[in-house]
């Protein structure tokens, strides 16, 4: 009940801050097809300071998962779905990558699977 309540009231002030976008679109991939190894976007594609982070979206500086989901909200309105997934998938790739021998990756880690989870909950077809 507790999550239904916290999904409910971060649905509302995603749509009073006009980030809101249609959910659970037809076109969309399946996430399994997405995540193969031919459908990942190489490193060298994205920009220092990739497209997503431009929109806000990050996980070294503390932000609140609300605060992530309004920025993922916010960039889906510009960037495809499945170059935002593409990308969170590496950044959660490289993040087990360095876990352990560049410091403590564990907080990064859960927040880039709960936003996967979120994604291919709320955005993906079943």
């Amino acid at each position: 009940m507790e999550r239904s309540l916290a999904a409910l009231k971060e649905y509302w002030n995603a749509k009073k801050n006009g980030l809101l976008v249609n959910q659970k679109t037809t076109s969309l991939i399946d996430m399994k097809e997405l995540l193969s190894s031919s459908k990942i976007i190489e490193t060298k594609e994205w920009d220092k300071c990739s497209e997503l982070r431009k929109h806000g979206y990050e996980v070294n500086k503390n932000k609140t998962i609300e605060e992530r989901r309004i920025a993922l909200h916010k960039a889906m309105k510009y960037i495809p779905l499945s170059k935002i997934l593409s990308h969170i998938h590496w950044l959660l790739k490289n993040a087990y990558k360095r876990d352990g021998k560049r410091g403590d990756f564990s907080n990064s880690i859960n927040a880039y699977e709960m936003d996967l989870e979120y994604l291919q909950q709320h955005f993906l077809k079943d």
